[in-house]
């Protein structure tokens, strides 16, 4: 061990160079690994967590409006353990006082039930003791993406048409009141950031009666009702159970795992996981290959050493140790410093992600860049890189243990 670090300590010579160079392999690799397969894992998680946090656990739905939803939603609380929230989704033009407008669908809610199930709450910009999560059957929260696209702000007024209500008074020829009952005029109180843009730039918030009333519905129905759970990886079990409830038997009840289809979105993220480590992993076997160049630059340099060792009564299997040991600190010495590039890059990851103009929001569902350290995954990629990397050496160092000292003595005599 002596030895092997003595020839790789910094020099000012050929072979300090090459040293610093077959460095730069492990460090790539092991850099590019870390960042791509962290943010490969935290895709599917913060992706669940934002979709869980803005919708619900399970959803309870029927074929149409569900009648007194307040007997309905106290049933379920009492017999499940479950918070419990009625919701109206409702088609909506949004219209600005210039004519600018937005086809979105307001989801309406009782803020008071809405706070126990969803984490709309969390989300609000606006969260000063003076504005707290209440909502008015008048007021709407929108979010901030969507204020910034309209140049709209806190404490405008906007105008709300529902084609819902527009087609039944088609329907029943009522033509006169269509300007009368298929708009009303709502004021933004707060504003909202998800971070999955399908959330933020196709939903508002409204008051279930507000909702209610552009789909023509009573105060006392809804669409849905939203339930959470202390646990959210039983949502499927807990579904199961509530399906063999007479009261709920006939009822369409979906856990987040079927509503979302997460479940083809992480087969989906594994398998483009597995082809990344496939195809990076030919970077560090390049990185093994710079290493094991490095050190047959330095069997060359080191030929009269070598000699000298085995003049001495060094073995062989000595030589070939010392010199697998070099290849071995090299890989150790560049994965440490390729993990803290690595790291250091997903700290900044989305000035990164901003600077080159890579990460589209669309495509991935989410407005940033996600990680989550795996340290399994982690410890995998580090392992193996010391590994190839000690591997790589065996060449230069079977050749070196091949060197006949008589002859390295009088050629570099």
């Amino acid at each position: 061990m002596f030895l092997a670090w003595r020839y790789l300590k910094p020099q000012k010579s050929t072979i300090s160079l090459l040293t610093y160079v077959s460095l730069l392999g492990p460090i790539l690799g092991v850099g590019i690994l870390v960042v791509v397969i962290s943010v490969m894992n935290g895709m599917p998680k913060e992706l669940e967590k934002k979709l869980v946090a803005y919708n619900a656990h399970i959803t309870v739905s029927d074929s149409g409006p569900l009648q007194s939803h307040n007997a309905l939603t106290s049933h379920i609380e009492s017999n499940f353990q479950a918070h419990a929230s009625p919701v109206t989704l409702c088609p909506v033009l949004l219209q600005k006082e210039n004519g600018n407008s937005e086809v979105l669908v307001a989801k309406g809610i009782l803020p008071e039930k809405d706070a126990e199930v969803s984490q709309l709450k969390n989300m609000l910009i606006n969260k000063a003791p003076s504005n707290n999560y209440s909502l008015k059957p008048n007021e709407i929260i929108i979010s901030q993406s969507l204020a910034d696209m309209m140049a709209l702000k806190i404490g405008d007024k906007v105008l709300l048409h529902s084609p819902e209500k527009y087609k039944n008074l088609m329907l029943s020829q009522e033509v006169n009141n269509v300007n009368e009952e298929t708009s009303a005029e709502y004021r933004i109180v707060n504003l909202f950031s998800s971070g999955l843009p399908q959330v933020d730039n196709h939903f508002i918030v409204s008051h279930l009666h507000a909702a209610n009333r552009l789909m023509d519905l009573q105060s006392d129905e809804c669409q849905n009702i939203e339930l959470s759970i202390p646990e959210l990886n039983k949502a499927e079990q807990i579904s199961d159970k509530m399906h063999e409830d007479p009261q709920l038997s006939n009822f369409r009840i979906t856990p987040w795992q079927r509503q979302h289809n997460i479940k083809h979105l992480y087969q989906w993220i594994n398998r483009q996981k597995a082809l990344m480590m496939f195809v990076l992993f030919f970077i560090v076997i390049g990185a093994a290959i710079g290493v094991a160049a490095c050190l047959f630059s330095t069997v060359i340099q080191k030929t009269r050493e070598i000699g000298i060792l085995k003049a001495t009564g060094v073995s062989p299997a000595s030589i070939i140790f010392i010199f697998i040991c070099q290849g071995g600190i090299l890989g150790l010495l560049g994965t440490v410093l390729g993990l803290i590039g690595g790291v250091i890059t997903l700290i900044f990851r989305n000035e990164v992600a901003a600077l080159f103009g890579f990460w589209d929001a669309t495509l991935y569902k989410l407005n940033y860049v996600p990680v989550h350290y795996n340290p399994v995954d982690i410890l995998t990629i580090m392992f193996s890189t010391v590994i190839i990397c000690t591997l790589g050496s065996s060449i230069p160092a079977m050749i070196a243990a091949c060197v006949n000292p008589v002859k390295a003595l009088q050629s570099q005599g």
